[in-house]
């Protein structure tokens, strides 16, 4: 992953040191871009895709539950009880 942002005032706190600086970023004014790229600095970056199929059983899955949990409140309502 690549990031583009910018910091907010106050938002880093640096460390020197004899054979590195460090750069701590503790608050972001704007974010603005977040790309996926082939060759990530960190080895242990990761990413996966998903397909559309997978997002689309998932929408009607979430929709069949929200169906059941309108038609469990029209029977508390209608009935009563817990």
């Amino acid at each position: 992953m690549s990031f583009a942002f910018t910091v907010a005032d106050g938002g880093d706190n640096w460390t020197f040191g004899d054979e590195e600086t460090k750069r701590e970023v503790t608050d972001i004014a704007k974010l603005w871009d977040v790309s996926v790229v082939d060759t990530p600095f960190y080895d242990s970056t990761s990413i996966y895709a998903r397909s559309l199929e997978l997002l689309e059983s998932e929408e009607r899955r979430l929709e069949s539950l929200h169906e059941l949990e309108l038609e469990k409140l029209k029977f508390k309502i209608k009935f009563g009880g817990n």
